[in-house]
């Protein structure tokens, strides 16, 4: 465990690592002594949610440097448009809920599950300066059909992706499939 977490993590949590020691996950709990070998499908779902946190955490500061004066402005109302983009109770925080079984929010396989998520991201960076006008339009579900979804996808995330990477200079963590 010393190898995995380090020294001073082991002093001020060192009963949670006895090997006897178990951890919690999403609800459920995973002995310590199984994470010296992880199953593969627990590996799969903490680089999905690690994944998911940094493109969250990056969205928000992409988000609170674009938008300054929105966020100096209305902190709470920037929060909670930022938290609509993604599906729970949660915010930017995931350990709290179950696992998702299924793609869902933005990554939903469908347009009327999709669209609510998209919505929101679509506002959210909408209000960027030198947003392209395809964002700045609103989305409604009688317009809202396969290549609309597929354009509106794609242009956000190319936006996004590369205002990112014009910003930091680097490329943004992005989302992936859940592990099923």
């Amino acid at each position: 465990m010393r190898d995995l977490f380090g020294g001073d993590v082991l002093e001020t949590q060192g009963h949670l690592f006895t090997q006897e020691g178990s951890v919690e996950f999403h609800g459920e709990q995973v002995s310590v002594a199984s994470l010296a070998n992880p199953p593969r499908c627990l590996t799969q779902r903490i680089t999905w949610e690690l994944f998911e946190l940094g493109f969250r955490y990056e969205l928000r500061d992409l988000d609170r440097y674009l938008a300054q004066k929105h966020w100096a402005d209305d902190l709470i109302g920037c929060e909670q448009l930022l938290h609509s983009i993604f599906p729970g109770e949660a915010g930017l925080v995931m350990w709290s809920e179950q696992f998702p079984e299924d793609n869902y929010g933005m990554w939903n396989n469908t347009l009327i599950g999709v669209l609510p998520y998209l919505e929101k991201f679509h506002e959210l960076i909408g209000a960027w300066d030198d947003a392209l006008p395809l964002l700045v339009l609103p989305l409604t579900p009688d317009s809202f059909m396969d290549t609309k979804c597929w354009e509106v996808m794609h242009t956000v995330t190319a936006f996004y992706v590369q205002t990112f990477f014009h910003q930091f200079c680097r490329p943004p963590i992005v989302p992936h499939s859940i592990p099923l």
